[in-house]
């Protein structure tokens, strides 16, 4: 069939014979309704024939009979089989044959059938009429999404969450006097690195998404002020790296899609601490950063579609320890700790090559974060005067997000599930060394609903002037 039109009935008005042979049809592929190339044999089918199918254009539907594209009017003996996928909008579409009345009619489709459950074993009744046996009550069908969906939610989603860090993820910060200049000291230059394990399903619950991601941030302070009351202010700025790579597998399909996301980031930090001292201390930290990306998306069978996006995120968070004991040379500490973070990185609307329509969801999301944390800090007797210092802590979160990430191909709208709330619990440990350098090490695991998990851990380094 010529690629540039559709919508042609061929009739054979005899009987077909295929051995293996090949049909290709044309159409724009939305509902019942799609106008369609279509095979009519007013005689007898034997043999095996493979169809593939070409969508021109078509938005994609729901189908509820299904798009009839084979008819036969004579006897059966032999079967067309599905060449490939057959994809439209959100949708992957299916070769299936009609039943009962109807099978000698192969229909595509976009919905996945019922299964019909077993039958019921009947109850045994003493009287002498038996109660019928209920009829089996068939799961709905559903409409089969394509497993791009979920690989353009997962880069929409990491592009958003990539560069988010916290005050502790980015200094580590210990608590050390210095004795030489009987000062406390804060960082100057700073680095971290991140790998981080993700899962989600989407809302339906057919696509499933795992993901591995590195991140990598440094920067150092530009400016540092101290004031009277151990009150203090530094501005920093900031970069970094990163990189996600994830597949997104069909559980209705098997089919499977491969995305990465690869970009960069550069912003400011300031953060004002007061009463850093032997009873308390307070904190209020913001930091803003540009972020920009190389996206792509790999299904099956189908063009590679690459992309990019860029936008602003923004954090504001503050936190207030206080001693709760000591003993020796280790002090006991509980800080809870409070964030705000806005994600507005942005993705223009995709045109695939297929020709659907990709737009994307969730910019604007605002997380938000409340948590405590609870912590030791102190020092063996051989450093004492050394200003080796460490603070091993535990801390748990809520996580809360105002938006679902989402894209819309089309009119169907696939969203990610699980991350709306979730909670986290991070163990760690930071570290001063020496006079100039701390290290700080944390490993992290959040879950939500619909098996969203995100486990992380984090090495960080910094040296203070």
């Amino acid at each position: 069939s010529d690629q540039n039109t559709y919508g042609k009935l061929v009739t054979v008005s005899g009987n077909y014979t295929s051995n293996n042979g090949a049909l290709v049809f044309n159409g724009a592929l939305a509902d019942d309704n799609t106008v369609i190339d279509k095979l009519l044999i007013k005689g007898n089918y034997d043999g095996t024939t493979n169809v593939a199918v070409n969508n021109i254009g078509g938005i994609g539907a729901e189908t509820l009979n299904g798009i009839d594209i084979i008819s036969i009017d004579g006897n059966v003996n032999g079967s067309f089989k599905q060449a490939g996928r057959i994809v439209s909008g959100a949708y992957d579409y299916s070769l299936v044959r009609g039943e009962g009345a109807n099978e000698n009619h192969w229909y595509l489709t976009s919905q996945k059938q019922p299964t019909p459950g077993p039958d019921p074993v009947p109850t045994p009744e003493p009287t002498p009429t038996p109660t019928p046996e209920p009829t089996p009550v068939p799961k709905p069908s559903f409409n089969i999404l394509r497993p791009e969906a979920g690989s353009y939610v997962a880069n929409n989603y990491f592009s958003n969450t990539m560069f988010l860090n916290d005050f502790q993820d980015r200094s580590g910060e210990v608590k050390y006097f210095d004795p030489i200049s009987g000062t406390y000291k804060f960082s100057s230059l700073w680095m971290r690195q991140e790998g981080g394990h993700n899962r989600f399903n989407d809302s339906t619950g057919q696509l499933k998404t795992q993901s591995n991601r590195y991140v990598l941030q440094l920067g150092g302070d530009l400016f540092k002020w101290a004031g009277r009351d151990d009150e203090s202010i530094r501005i920093g700025i900031m970069g970094g790296y990163g990189n996600n790579h994830s597949r997104t597998h069909s559980s209705i399909t098997d089919y499977s899609s491969k995305a990465s996301v690869n970009g960069y980031s550069a912003g400011l930090y300031a953060t004002w601490i007061k009463g850093y001292d032997d009873k308390s201390w307070t904190y209020v930290d913001v930091w803003g950063q540009y972020s920009w990306f190389d996206n792509s998306v790999k299904g099956e069978q189908i063009s590679e579609e690459s992309y990019s996006s860029k936008g602003f995120t923004g954090s504001i968070e503050g936190g207030y320890a206080y001693k709760v004991g000591e003993s020796g040379r280790t002090s006991y500490w509980l800080q809870p700790v409070a964030q705000l973070a806005l994600m507005d990185v942005r993705t223009r609307n995709l045109n695939e090559k297929n020709g659907t329509n990709v737009s994307f969801n969730g910019s604007g999301n605002i997380m938000s974060r409340l948590g405590v944390r609870a912590y030791t800090n102190g020092h063996n007797k051989i450093d004492d005067n050394s200003g080796r210092t460490f603070e091993p802590y535990v801390e748990v979160n809520y996580i809360h997000n105002t938006k679902d990430f989402s894209v819309k191909m089309n009119n169907e709208t696939v969203s990610q599930s699980g991350a709306r709330n979730a909670f986290e619990a991070k163990v760690g440990v930071n570290g001063q060394l020496s006079e100039n350098t701390n290290v700080w090490v944390n490993v992290s695991q959040q879950v939500g609903s619909n098996s969203f998990s995100d486990s992380q851990a984090t090495l960080g380094i910094k040296y203070a002037f």
